[in-house]
Parts: structure tokens; C-alpha cells; sequence
């Protein structure tokens, strides 16, 4: 009798241990190993989309990241990292995954002999010049050149229509970010192409309000903003042609990993933004934040609300 019962106390006891560790392993225990779909949704790390120090780069930052996370990829922003020697930098030692950039300001950027001009060539170039650890994907029709611009009373004064008719000012200076004058495009180029020597007034707004105001309070002759820069709506300001065209064509065209362009959910999400995207919409983007001082993430949130992005 007391054997009997002495049984079917252990039995009892073994069971409730069982139990219990049947239990906990149906828990979330963060030590764990585990396998199947938990184990695969917790190893998939958020891809990282940076942008530039300018407003259009953080808005289309924003959109790749929104993109993303609504159609199930998780996505991280890290905005305002600085230029493209930083951003570059960032991207192959993994601080971020993806960035938007500009076709033809990469291209010269890793090959800065490159005369590709137009879109289809520029576009063309850039994927043989990238690094082996970057790719780029596809490339949109969404365009926002580099372009220098003199105030409307200058050009008239001078008869300025181009980057050729510069010779007839003397002691030209233009307000840029630093690294213009380094680049292809920049103070080396226009000595090489168009024959004038220009001073740099650095100014690292990446053409907002402080370049604008410097060109037409007239501490420079000169100014680079982009096509696309709500500031030259007032027509205060006006763009010099580039007849030799030491600019060349700019493209939206996001620059990432290796790894995340064999991504395919990811690269078609990507695409697909970038395939809808249009150079009206850099425009109103831009608008948006200047004059209405939106932040990137709800201007972001407005545009991918009017685009079904899948």
C-alpha cells in the first residue's frame, strides 16, 4: 500500500516537471535557441537607409524606408550623414544598406574622366564603375541636375545666358559646398571646360536659404543649387546654360550593398518607387519642405499614400 502510493507520487511529480518544461519552452526565453519562424523573423536585420545633409535626399530616404516596412521589410532611416565621400564610406562598412543618389554625380564621383552626358549613357557607365561591394538599381526619370545660377539683375546686366558667356565677369565667386571645389563638375571643371577662374565662398547648405542669400546679397557672383530647388520659382534667380556639358544628366539612382541588391523583395520595392517617381514630384517634395516646413517623414507618408507601391 505505502509502495503503491510512494509510486504514484513520483509519477505525479515527473509529470508536473514535464509539464513545466513543456511550458517554458513554449516561452520567450531571449537565450534560447529556437528554430523556425521565430528564429528567421529575429535574424533578419533592417536595412538601413541613409541619406545626405539636404531635405530631397531625406524625403526620398523616408520613402525607400516607408516602401519598405509597408510592404514587409523591415527598414531603418540614418539621415543627415553629410556628402557622398561620407555616405560612400558608410555604405561598405556597413552603417547603412541604401542610399538615393545621383547618376551622373556618381558616375564622375568613381570615375571622375567620365564624359557620358546624357541619361541613358550616364546610366550605362555608373554600373561599370561602381566597386565590387556597391551596386545600383534602377535608375528613375526623376531628374534634379546640379546647376549654377546668376541673380536676374547680373545676367542682364552682363548678357549672361551660359556657363561660356562667364569670361565677360572678372573676379568670379560662387557660393557651393566645399567639396565643389574638388569635384569634376566644379571649380576644375569649369577652368578645364569653359576657361574661368572661380573662388570658392564654401557654404555647406547644400543650396538652401544661407546659398541663396549669398548670391543675391552679392557676397558671390554665383551660386550651385538644382534643377529642382524651390528657389528659383520667384525667377529672382537665373540657371546659365551648360552648352558643354561639363554637368552631366542626374538621375534618382539608389546606391547600395551587394548584398541588398540580391535582395529581390527589396530590389523590386525599390524599383517600384523609383519607376513612379517623376521630376514634378522632386519639385513639390521639395516645396513642401521649404515653404511649408514639413518634415521629410510626413511628406514622405503623403506621396507613397497617392502611389500604390508593390
Amino acid at each position: 500500500m505505502f509502495r503503491k502510493a510512494f509510486v504514484t507520487k513520483i509519477t505525479y511529480v515527473l509529470a508536473s516537471v514535464a509539464l513545466l518544461t513543456g511550458l517554458a519552452g513554449c516561452g520567450s526565453d531571449p537565450t534560447a535557441t529556437t528554430t523556425g519562424a521565430s528564429q528567421h523573423s529575429s535574424s533578419a536585420a533592417p536595412i538601413v537607409v541613409g541619406s545626405a545633409n539636404f531635405a530631397e535626399s531625406q524625403i526620398l530616404g523616408e520613402i525607400y524606408a516607408q516602401a519598405l516596412k509597408a510592404n514587409g521589410v523591415a527598414a531603418t532611416t540614418k539621415p543627415n550623414i553629410g556628402s557622398r565621400e561620407v555616405y560612400v564610406r558608410a555604405l561598405q562598412d556597413g552603417s547603412i544598406n541604401l542610399i538615393a543618389d545621383y547618376s551622373g554625380n556618381l558616375l564622375q564621383y568613381f570615375n571622375p574622366k567620365a564624359t557620358q552626358a546624357t541619361s541613358t549613357a550616364v546610366d550605362s557607365a555608373v554600373r561599370r564603375v561602381v566597386p565590387h561591394d556597391l551596386a545600383v538599381l534602377a535608375v528613375s526619370p526623376a531628374e534634379d541636375a546640379d546647376t549654377i545660377v546668376v541673380t536676374k539683375k547680373l545676367a542682364q546686366q552682363k548678357g549672361l545666358t551660359s556657363l561660356a558667356d562667364l569670361k565677360k565677369v572678372s573676379n568670379l565667386s560662387i557660393a557651393a559646398p566645399p567639396e565643389f571645389g574638388q569635384r569634376a563638375y566644379g571649380i576644375p571643371g569649369l577652368k578645364k571646360v569653359y576657361g574661368v577662374t572661380v573662388r570658392l565662398v564654401p557654404i555647406s547648405d547644400e543650396g538652401g536659404q544661407a546659398t541663396v542669400n549669398a548670391v543675391e546679397n552679392g557676397t558671390t557672383t554665383m551660386a550651385k543649387l538644382t534643377t529642382t530647388s524651390p528657389f528659383l520659382a520667384d525667377g529672382k534667380l537665373t540657371i546659365l546654360k551648360d552648352p558643354k556639358h561639363l554637368i552631366a544628366a542626374q538621375n534618382v539612382i539608389p546606391l547600395t550593398t551587394t548584398k541588398i541588391a540580391s535582395n529581390h523583395k527589396a530590389v523590386a520595392i525599390i524599383n517600384a518607387v523609383q519607376k513612379k517617381l517623376t521630376t514634378a514630384d522632386l519639385i513639390a517634395l521639395n516645396k513642401k519642405s521649404v515653404d511649408q516646413k514639413q518634415p521629410a517623414s510626413a511628406i514622405a507618408h503623403a506621396w507613397l499614400s497617392s502611389h500604390s507601391i508593390h
